[in-house]
């Protein structure tokens, strides 16, 4: 038979992991040792709600908010008309979240001249979210 040019399949044998590493001398550096993973992962805790606000309050507020930042918008001009919209809301989410020192805030930069086009209430609410409330020191 002539010689051909194909090589000579070559087999793949698989090696088993070791049962345990090798130790390591006690005195050795820490970058050095050897160290086991271990079998699980660690248990993560459990999702924080925002201090007890159920998801379906903070929803409704996260709509509150979105309509009274479009509406604002539309009252721009007409300031006693936007700070009637501003003080429904604050209301609005005072019966929806429970009292928070973020309202405050969000209801005097509301009150500025010019801040309407800005989402102010829909990151009030996205504040109270996240941080919930917020401790006396």
């Amino acid at each position: 038979m002539p010689p051909t040019d194909r090589p000579t399949p070559v087999v793949a044998t698989r090696i088993p992991p070791p049962e345990s590493p090798p130790e390591s001398p006690p005195d050795a550096p820490r970058e050095l040792r050897w160290e086991t993973a271990p079998d699980a992962a660690p248990e993560l805790p459990p999702a924080r709600k925002a201090q007890g606000i159920p998801r379906s309050r903070l929803m409704l507020a996260f709509l509150v908010a979105a309509a009274s930042d479009v509406l604002s918008i539309g009252t721009e001009f007409i300031p006693p008309m936007q700070m009637g919209v501003d003080l429904a809301t604050a209301g609005l989410l005072y019966m929806i979240l429970g009292w928070h020192w973020v309202l405050l805030p969000g209801l005097i930069a509301e009150a500025l001249p010019g801040v309407a086009i800005f989402p102010a209430w829909v990151l009030v609410v996205a504040a109270i979210g996240v941080l919930g409330k917020i401790p006396r020191k």
